[in-house]
């Protein structure tokens, strides 16, 4: 296999807003005048407060890929191209009249530029929709900003900032991507528009998106959301729905972008039972405030990756007009100056404008953010077997009780079994001490647990996280039954009422964001899982196909020790991806059932991983059953 380039390098990026402006409301408390002046003052961008939920969730972007192949083996014209000597060249200009280089203003004072256009996932015509279904979407062209009244509790201003959109090349090719089973390793670098951390950028948007286009045509799509403002759920919502209207097409259901309507699930909101009214007690298992919290997050250039660029970079036609506005700006307040940014406010109608790319762009080099994420396929076969282990584990125990309901009761679920399977495997390669306590965290959907269900289409947070512990000792000699029953209790633990007194309890938080674990581990001991399973990630159809591969972006989540996040793979309308070399990820997670496994282990403890990985599921082949080999 040739080793890829790991070279991204920007075409452009710029903010992408609303088609239609999202409109003024009327400040609470006062009337409206006629003239504009006054008007102008008793109004004001809509808000959405984020509710408790949000507010609970650190403040970090969820980065996730999507990978979409072309039938097409090379793209000469990408400004890429190299010569033999492998240094990088731009391509020849064209002796045709229509040639872009031939078309560009050489007397124009700015640096205006215009990506390649192709017929595979044309740039222009994503953006275009971008700007569509924003207007559906609004508060996520918006930005978040700090409640003066109450610190604590920021809020969303609908103020049509933008989307930031950023396109790029690399020379990289899908092919080696493939070959190198979509590992971190192999992929090319800054995938995605933004650093990891919103606090460490000075206008930090809620959402980013890149297109990167590899040498072979293909196309990665990087999506980064502020995961503060909404969840896995609400993000395949959000790409359904653009990739619907890319294809000139409605989509359903219409998001629900008010958040207030969870409060209702409160139990202050209930009707009081005792005069005086005495608050009812909730609880949120496993759960506690950080009298310590860690100190706050800099601002940090190498994590700006919109200063990795260099400002002189970003030009707009209104650029020869900046001497003559800077001394407006100078009068503005603070707060409208932290709405400006030095990325240009460029809308679709702007496109047109941009010219062929410069050969002087600076490369892109990304700073490590974050830990690695090691892809580990599971076959559907696999999974059954791992299942099959645990639950004739759990009947066994039961049947030592003569108890027949209690055997009914032992049932376990795949995700059960895996999860347990993990936490197990992980812990035996981290050589943890055997008296330590660890915790097994799961996040969870509870949009249909809860009575009434929240109603479908709602983009925010409706998660909650469960978690289980074991000492080290226990988890590694017992059998993979307990670990995995644990769980099924403890999800089963999760009724509307117990959903409910958690909501409470957060809500009664002054600083719901300093919520953790009542674990006493420093962070990274302990085992955290992410389930996509139960969501249709390879559902976005741009009119070309479905993607070929969906994973964790690097550093998603935060990466690092103890993390672990589960995605279905491929589905079975997705193009056949066998590259023909041995079983690898993109021969095996073709629809075969099984899933994908991103682990947050490094070093020694990776090596080691694979090791007892393979010999245990080796020692659940049945005789003459398929070998297979680990990623």
């Amino acid at each position: 296999m040739s080793r890829p380039s790991l070279l991204t390098r920007l075409r452009y990026r710029q903010l992408v807003q609303p088609i239609t402006p999202t409109e003024l409301e009327s400040i609470p408390g006062e009337e409206p005048f006629d003239d504009d002046d006054n008007l102008k003052k008793s109004s004001r961008h809509p808000r959405v407060e984020l509710s408790s939920l949000d507010l609970a969730k650190p403040r970090i972007y969820t980065r996730i890929l999507y990978f979409f192949e072309s039938g097409q083996t090379e793209r000469p014209d990408s400004p890429l191209a190299h010569d033999p000597s492998g240094r990088t060249k731009s391509p020849a200009p064209s002796s045709s009249p229509s040639s872009p280089t031939q078309r560009r203003t050489r007397t124009s004072k700015s640096k205006h530029y215009h990506y390649n256009q192709s017929d595979f996932m044309d740039p222009m015509l994503l953006q275009a929709s971008l700007a569509l279904v924003l207007t559906d979407f609004f508060p996520l062209a918006g930005r978040l900003l700090a409640n003066h009244a109450n610190p604590s509790k920021p809020f969303i201003e609908c103020n049509d900032r933008g989307v930031l959109f950023a396109v790029a090349d690399t020379m990289t090719t899908m092919q080696q991507i493939r070959e190198g089973d979509f590992q971190d390793t192999v992929l090319p670098s800054q995938l995605h528009p933004v650093g990891l951390y919103p606090a460490s950028l000075r206008d930090p948007p809620l959402l980013g998106i890149q297109l990167t286009y590899t040498q072979d045509n293909s196309l990665i799509m990087g999506v980064a959301m502020d995961s503060s403002v909404m969840d896995g759920v609400s993000l395949v919502s959000f790409m359904d729905a653009w990739s619907n209207i890319t294809q000139g097409k409605d989509f359903s259901p219409y998001p629900i972008l008010d958040r207030s309507f969870l409060k209702q699930y409160s139990l202050d909101t209930a009707p009081a039972t005792t005069n005086p009214p005495v608050p009812v007690a909730a609880t949120y298992r496993h759960q506690r405030i950080n009298d310590s919290p860690p100190p706050p997050i800099l601002f940090d250039n190498s994590l700006d990756n919109l200063d990795v660029l260099g400002d002189s970079d970003l030009h707009t036609d209104d650029d020869e007009d900046d001497d003559e506005d800077h001394q407006g700006r100078t009068n503005k307040s603070d707060s409208e100056r932290a709405q400006e940014s030095t990325i240009p406010r460029a809308t679709t109608g702007q496109e047109g404008k941009l010219e062929d790319a410069p050969t002087d762009l600076p490369e892109v080099v990304q700073e490590p953010e974050g830990g690695s994420l090691h892809l580990f396929h599971f076959s559907g076969a696999q999974l059954d077997r791992i299942k099959k282990l645990a639950s004739e584990q759990n009947i066994a125990a039961a049947a030592c009780a003569a108890d027949d309901k209690e055997i009914s009761d032992k049932w376990v679920s795949t995700g059960d079994s895996l999860i347990a399977y993990l936490w197990k495997m992980t812990t035996i390669t981290r050589r943890m001490e055997p008296d330590c306590k660890l915790m097994c965290g799961l996040v969870m959907d509870i949009r249909n647990r809860i009575v009434p269900p929240i109603p479908e289409g709602f983009i925010g947070n409706a998660i909650l996280s469960v978690f289980v512990q074991m000492p080290v000792h226990s988890l590694l000699t017992t059998p993979l039954s307990l670990p995995s029953r644990l769980l099924r209790d403890e999800l089963q633990v999760q009724t509307a009422d117990q959903i409910r007194s958690a909501m409470t309890w957060i809500q009664r938080q002054e600083h719901p964001h300093l919520i953790e674990t009542s674990s006493n581990n420093p962070f990274g001991l302990d085992f955290m899982v992410w389930s996509f399973r139960k969501l249709d990630m390879y559902s976005p159809n741009f009119g070309q196909g479905a993607p070929c591969k969906v994973r964790i972006g690097r550093g998603g989540f935060g990466g690092g020790e103890g993390m672990c996040i589960i995605m279905d793979g491929a589905s079975s309308s997705s193009p056949s991806r066998d590259s023909g070399v041995g079983t690898s990820a993109s021969a095996v997670t073709g629809g075969d059932g099984g899933v994908d496994v991103y682990l947050g282990i490094q070093g020694d403890h990776l090596q080691d991983f694979e090791k007892v990985h393979t010999e245990f599921m080796e020692g659940l082949l049945e005789p003459g059953g398929e070998d297979w080999q680990v990623l």
